[in-house]
């Protein structure tokens, strides 16, 4: 290999290595394709040529020497050689070869060129203002829609309890058992009472059917009989009566038993079992199953809120991040309470989460203009934060939230900044 062609493969190598860094790492690396064309550029007016000087001293043949073709040092630049090579061309067709290759390799460089630039040009972003909606971020509380309390209906000592704080039940679930001693006591007496009116009740019958026997044969008077019948009837309305206290007892003992009002989730079991209740003492606070998030906004943002107005549910744990659910405010309540607008909102899932528990919210709260920029053309070192300019120059940036996938700077540019990628540092 000539010095000739050696000097052409260098140049073509470092151009396209050069090219390639510029694609996938830095568009600074352009900076070395500049430097290689002015080499060529002064090479071939000075027709001094480092690289070829460097090649004759490593003992590279020199290629075939024209008028005004070497150099001080005997080495030749391209683009001397290019040009002798086309003017030899014109005077011996045989060496056509030579100057077709310089003017491909030049081809080849103009292509390379105008790659790295449209490359360059397509990396570039221009910074628009852009309208979003302004989010508030707020803490909501999951709460149930309603609350309900399952109550003693009567006097006595807690015999069983079979619910504990955070337990599903349904409607008519048996929630503790209550029992007065004394009840029971009264059962067994007014028991007593009725088999003895029964035996009244028998032996008035008795008394009344031989009366009216006797009066059929004129044996006794009609005021006997009359007397009878009364008795008869007097025992018998008693004998109703009594069964009647019966089952007002029954019912008293029945109503023992604390049921479930609706179907929620146990919040607070208020008794223990052995513990002595009254009539309408709480036993347990059940949640009904329907749960909201209740938000508590200052009042300046009272006209942002309307019902049907979508909400963003952040993570679970307060913890940062990107919303991961998404909300509806379903009602709006019309009285400040601490000078706060309080709202209810909708969201699937909640069931699984604390009644009680806090949530982080976003509610729209308007519209502004922001810059936003793509990941990419943001960089930070030593903890600050920065973006690089076409010409080269960094501007310090403060960085605020990311929004679909691009990033919101609030300071550091102006509409109609044109950036570039900022370098991969490790």
């Amino acid at each position: 290999m000539t010095i000739d062609r050696a000097v052409m493969l260098f140049a073509g190598l470092v151009i396209l290595v050069s090219v390639a860094l510029a694609l996938v790492h830095s568009l600074w690396w352009l900076a070395l394709t500049a430097f290689v064309g002015a080499n060529m550029a002064q090479a071939s007016l000075t027709g001094f040529c480092p690289l070829a000087k460097i090649l004759k001293r490593l003992g590279v043949k020199p290629g075939e020497q024209h008028d005004g073709a070497v150099d001080g040092h005997g080495g030749s630049s391209l683009a001397v050689i290019s040009v002798n090579s086309y003017i030899s061309a014109r005077s011996n067709t045989t060496r056509r070869r030579r100057p077709m290759a310089a003017w491909r390799m030049r081809m080849a460089l103009v292509a390379a060129l105008v790659l790295a630039a449209t490359t360059a040009r397509g990396q570039v972003y221009e910074v628009r203002a852009e309208r979003v909606v302004d989010r508030k971020a707020v803490f909501a509380t999951v709460e149930s829609v309603d609350r309900t309390l399952a109550r003693s209906r009567i006097a006595g000592t807690v015999v069983r309890l079979e619910v504990d704080e955070g337990d599903q039940v349904e409607a008519g679930q048996l929630l503790a058992q209550v029992e007065d001693p004394k009840l029971k006591l009264r059962l067994a007496a007014i028991d007593a009472g009725i088999a003895a009116l029964e035996a009244q009740l028998e032996l008035a019958r008795t008394e009344l059917q031989r009366t009216r026997e006797l009066r059929r044969r004129n044996a006794v008077s009609q005021a006997r009989l009359d007397q009878a019948e009364a008795q008869f009837r007097t025992v018998r309305a008693q004998l109703a009566a009594k069964r009647a206290e019966r089952r007002v007892l029954e019912e008293q003992l029945a109503e023992g038993a604390v049921l479930a009002p609706q179907s929620g989730r146990v919040l607070r079991v208020r008794v223990t079992r052995g513990s002595y209740v009254m009539p309408g003492e709480v036993v347990a606070e059940i949640a009904l199953q329907h749960y909201v998030l209740r938000a508590r906004l200052p009042e300046r943002h009272a006209r942002f809120l309307a019902p049907g107005q979508r909400v963003w549910i952040g993570p679970r744990g307060l913890g940062p991040g990107e919303p991961v659910g998404e909300g509806v405010v379903v009602k709006v309540y019309p009285e400040l309470d601490g000078g706060r607008v309080v709202a209810d909102i909708d969201a699937a899932g909640l069931g699984e989460y604390f009644v009680g528990e806090r949530a982080r919210i976003e509610i729209a709260t308007g519209t502004r203009t922001v810059f936003l920029v793509p990941p990419a053309y943001v960089g930070t070192r030593y903890g600050v934060d920065y973006v690089r300019l076409e010409n080269g120059r960094e501007v310090i940036v403060q960085r605020g939230i990311t929004r679909n996938g691009r990033i919101e700077i609030l300071a550091g540019l102006h509409e109609g900044d044109r950036l570039v990628p900022v370098e991969v540092r490790p």
